[in-house]
C-alpha cells in the first residue's frame, strides 16, 4: 500500500497573504449588488417578525422602520393575522403584506396593536380554555 500526501486546496493563500487579500475582493465582487438587482430592494421590505407568548397573550412584533401608523393595516381573518404596510419615501411607494398563523384559541375581539419607534407590536389575547392551568393530584 502505498500513501499519498494530501494537496490542500488554499495551500499558496496560507503562503500568500497578498494572494488572500485579492482573492477575497474577487468574491465580493460576485455578491449581487442592491443597485443592480431591483428585486433585493423588494424583498428587504418584507418585515422581519419576532412571535413570542406569556400566561395571557401572544404577542407578534413585527420592524416596519420609517412607516407611519396611518400606512399600516392590521386584520384577523380565518386565524391568520395579515399586516399589511406601504413604505413612502421621496420619489418611491412600495406596499408589502405578512401573513402568521394563530392559534384559534385567540380572542379577536381584544386585539391590539401599538407602533413604537418601528417596532409593530401585536397582543393576541388568550382565550381562557387555553391558559395552562395547574391540576392537583388526589
Amino acid at each position: 500500500m502505498s500513501l499519498i500526501r494530501y494537496e490542500y486546496p488554499n495551500k499558496n493563500l496560507m503562503y500568500d497573504p497578498g494572494q488572500l487579500f485579492n482573492r477575497t475582493f474577487e468574491l465580493l465582487g460576485k455578491w449581487p449588488n442592491r443597485l443592480e438587482n431591483p428585486s433585493r430592494i423588494e424583498k428587504s421590505l418584507y418585515p422581519r417578525v419576532d412571535i413570542y407568548d406569556d400566561d395571557d397573550n401572544y404577542y407578534v412584533r413585527f420592524a416596519v422602520p420609517g412607516i407611519k401608523k396611518e400606512d399600516i393595516e392590521v386584520e384577523i381573518e380565518n386565524a391568520v393575522l395579515n399586516v399589511k404596510g406601504v413604505y413612502k419615501a421621496k420619489n418611491i411607494e412600495k406596499a408589502f403584506i405578512r401573513s402568521v398563523s394563530v392559534p384559534e384559541s385567540v380572542k379577536t375581539d381584544d386585539v391590539e396593536a401599538t407602533l413604537d419607534m418601528g417596532i409593530l407590536t401585536v397582543r393576541l389575547p388568550k382565550s381562557a380554555h387555553s391558559k395552562p392551568r395547574a391540576i392537583t393530584v388526589q
